[in-house]
């Protein structure tokens, strides 16, 4: 025997002709949209509270929130994403209602008028993709030429939203339930961004209060960043990798000898997120006269960090020592850095080779040349050994012309025997070199190949790459 669906009409009224399900009204879309928006103020907490998070740890923390670039952006977009797909599957997998359906008084239930569950909730919600487009306008469009104003997601799910006269407490609980949420999620948002960019150093505050000050007080203040080498200070702790860093500050408390001169060792390191070194550490010794008594003795500081260098929090760490006093103090100021993704190397290699026609030109698109053109090969070298802090490579240079016969051979055309103190798993090299044709080369595709040759290690490397001579 069919079963037949619970579907009732009333009378006509001004507003056109009423559906009821089981006896509930089919729901408004007006009432529909204010739910969403509702429930669109939580996931836009959550989005809110997770980008803090993420760019926390990631270090892309900005002066007005978190940066919407990059990997961390991806990871609290997908974190937000998968969020509202649970939120808004399990409460109407559930409840048949989220928290602005229940404030507002509607329902998702089966067509039939039995209860959603969690099947038909993860259907019609998973079609928030496709109804979502253009806020929503695809969705309103289907439900306003649908009888019972289904969207696409209502129609596949066999579900539609209708009235109900939820109980007193049930709504006041999912007021509280919503307002909590929301206020808990901005409150922890704005406590992580305050905490990080008004106590970037541990706050200078607490790093006094962890120093015992003896007579004369020495310490370092008036530490700013500043916008260029003479300039003026930032408020935006956030910097990009290969920009350049200025930064300016004060000492005090030092002490004098009997011929009223200061005599102060400064050392300056800067430490990535393990804490390992990245730059030689700068150091000097001042041994003067202050200009007044007790004015402060002014220092800058200005570096680069490596373009390997990844994103994250990195700290500036100061020593001190009043070698008149003998006494020693170490002062920490932290920064973010912002990096594109680096991949680790696992053994020798070459990558983002490209050709042009200046040492920072732009990549030829069909490396392609005149003859009477001079031409540049740019690419990286990654996965060297490392010898404590050294590498030893050569790179061999061989142009083949279009017959296949050897047109030039440069044996150890680059050499990089080195240091270096900051060698993380990203670590690579810049390499370039160019090559002028003779003038009677023929027309035609010539070969450029590159033989490289890690020493330490003792492994090589071969890379080819074409370009055309019209």
């Amino acid at each position: 025997m069919e079963q037949k669906e619970n579907i009732s009409q009333s009378v006509d009224n001004t507003a056109g002709k009423d559906t009821f399900i089981d006896g509930n009204r089919i729901a408004r879309l007006g009432d529909r949209l204010l739910a969403l928006i509702l429930d669109g103020i939580v996931v836009i907490a959550a989005f809110i509270l997770s980008g803090m998070i993420i760019a926390l740890q990631s270090g892309s923390l900005t002066d007005t929130g978190f940066s919407l670039e990059g990997t961390p952006a991806i990871l609290t977009f997908t974190f937000t994403t998968l969020f509202a797909l649970v939120y808004f599957w399990i409460l109407e997998g559930l409840f048949g209602a989220t928290l602005g359906k229940m404030m507002i008084g509607i329902k998702v239930v089966e067509k039939n008028g039995a209860k959603c569950n969690l099947k038909s909730s993860l259907i019609r919600n998973l079609l928030r993709i496709v109804d979502g487009i253009a806020f929503y306008l695809v969705g309103f469009f289907i439900a306003i030429f649908s009888k019972l104003r289904q969207r696409l997601g209502d129609y596949l799910a066999n579900t539609v939203v209708v009235e109900i006269k939820p109980k007193g407490f049930v709504r006041a609980i999912s007021i509280i339930i919503w307002i909590v949420f929301v206020a808990v999620s901005v409150f922890f948002a704005l406590r992580i961004h305050y905490q990080s960019f008004e106590a970037t150093t541990e706050s200078k505050t607490e790093i006094e209060d962890k120093i015992v000050f003896d007579e004369g007080d020495l310490k370092i203040i008036n530490f700013n960043f500043l916008d260029s080498k003479e300039g003026n200070p930032l408020s935006d702790r956030k910097f990009n990798v290969g920009e350049k860093i200025f930064s300016r500050y004060d000492i005090v408390g030092y002490t004098t000898d009997e011929q009223g001169l200061y005599d102060l060792d400064v050392s300056i390191s800067v430490l990535d997120p393990e804490d390992a070194i990245v730059l030689t550490p700068w150091s000097t010794n001042v041994n003067e006269s202050p200009e007044n008594s007790g004015s402060p003795v002014q220092g800058t500081f200005n570096f680069e960090l490596p373009d390997y260098c990844s994103s994250g929090n990195y700290k500036i760490k100061f020593s001190v020592v009043d070698l008149v006093k003998n006494k020693t103090i170490e002062w920490v100021e932290k920064f973010s850095v912002i990096a594109e993704e680096i991949p680790k190397a696992d053994m020798l290699e070459m990558r983002d080779f490209y050709f042009s026609l200046s040492e920072d030109g732009e990549p030829l698109k069909d490396a392609v040349i005149s003859l009477d053109e001079t031409i540049y090969a740019n690419c990286k070298i990654a996965g060297m050994k490392f010898s404590d802090n050294l590498i030893n490579v050569t790179i061999d240079l061989q142009v083949f012309a279009p017959d296949g016969s050897l047109l030039m051979d440069k044996p150890s055309l680059i050499t990089v025997n080195e240091e270096f103190i900051y060698h993380p798993p990203t670590f690579f090299l810049n390499i370039s070199a160019w090559v002028s044709l003779p003038s009677d080369a023929p027309s035609g595709v010539y070969t450029w190949k590159y033989i490289l040759t890690d020493r330490i290690a003792n492994a090589s490397l071969a890379y080819e790459k074409n370009f055309e001579v019209r």
